[in-house]
């Protein structure tokens, strides 16, 4: 059997490449759903090249940098785990799934399926979690930081942050299945228990906690910040100073990026609250499913723009790596350098 075949073959007896849910709206409205299955094939297709360009673009801008930290390392790892995600959901749920219409008819890969899309959503937000941390830290504590924090050990708990992630979806592997006939809950459990297990897991493991230590270490960074009178030089991506070194021309993407991402997450959850309310059987049902996946996919995809628009230091890496910047006399980096050296 083809291996496309045995992960994602359409249901026996559909419409070749739709699943039995589209196969009942056409014979009953005699409609055809073409058109937005290819609208969602465009753009998917859009996000997963930009999301994978993009974010292969900050982990080789990031190696760039004049000093490698434990903050150009947790952007590289974000960037990194946002690759996989963007393959994952624009690629494989988005255009495979939701484009072609196809669903997973084999057990194992169901129950995969399932616990790999929930825990690997999750990384982006514990990430720039535990970044907005390591900035308080540095800002606040940076002899402790510089002797206590290295990279070595930031890898570490990036490792870490997706073990428990892992451990703690595990649950998924048992509540979805292919017993009912498609890849859903399981019938040896209520929709209403496996649809609460993953929706407050979500909400608490995305949107609450995640949330509440970016806004508490933001406002950290900020108050620091304003009250050691480097608001400007250091949100603006200007000279490194004592307390960031040239970590802290990146604060400014970190805020960036923590902003895009609570957006996107009122978005997301927001789709997904629709999406609880309403019927499969509803057209409106797959419009609040793909929304969700857009959402997602955006927040993988779109964070080169927000540390370009944020961070000088992170243009100036880049036009080096893009051979835009030729000689290294000529950046401000290295001119800051030399004014701390004075």
């Amino acid at each position: 059997m083809n291996v496309t075949q045995y992960l994602v073959t359409p249901n026996r007896g559909a419409i070749i490449g739709m699943d039995s849910l589209v196969e009942e709206r056409l014979s009953n409205n005699g409609t055809t759903d073409a058109e937005p299955k290819q609208v969602y094939i465009c753009m998917f297709s859009v996000i997963l090249v930009v999301g994978v360009v993009c974010n292969v673009l900050i982990f080789l801008t990031m190696r760039l940098m004049p000093k490698q930290t434990s903050t150009t390392t947790y952007f590289k790892c974000l960037a990194l785990m946002d690759v996989v995600n963007v393959l994952y959901d624009a690629g494989f749920r988005g255009i495979v799934l939701i484009g072609f219409g196809f669903q997973i008819t084999n057990d194992v890969c169901c129950r995969l399926d399932w616990w790999f899309d929930r825990w690997t959503t999750t990384f982006s937000a514990w990430g720039l979690a535990a970044l907005a941390m390591d900035r308080v830290l540095c800002l606040r504590r940076p002899l402790w930081h510089r002797s206590h924090v290295t990279i070595n050990r930031t890898y570490l708990v990036c490792l870490a942050m997706v073990a428990m992630q892992m451990l703690l979806f595990l649950p998924m592997l048992v509540l979805w299945d292919t017993s009912s006939g498609r890849c859903d809950v399981s019938v040896h459990f209520s929709r209403r228990v496996a649809d609460g297990y993953s929706i407050w897991i979500t909400y608490l493991d995305v949107t609450v906690l995640p949330a509440v230590l970016i806004a508490a270490s933001n406002a950290a960074i900020v108050y620091t910040v304003y009250r050691t009178r480097r608001y400007t030089r250091v949100l603006s991506g200007g000279p490194p100073d004592q307390a960031g070194g040239h970590s802290g021309s990146l604060i400014g993407p970190l805020l960036g990026a923590s902003v895009f991402f609570v957006v996107v997450t009122i978005v997301f959850s927001v789709f997904q609250q629709l999406r609880t309310v309403t019927p499969e059987d509803d057209p409106k049902y797959d419009f609040y499913a793909s929304g969700q996946k857009v959402a997602i996919s955006i927040n993988e995809s779109c964070n080169f723009f927000v540390y370009g628009l944020t961070s000088k230091l992170f243009r100036d890496s880049l036009r080096k790596l893009l051979r835009l910047q030729p000689t290294e006399k000529d950046t401000p980096t290295t001119a800051a350098e030399s004014d701390v050296t004075k």
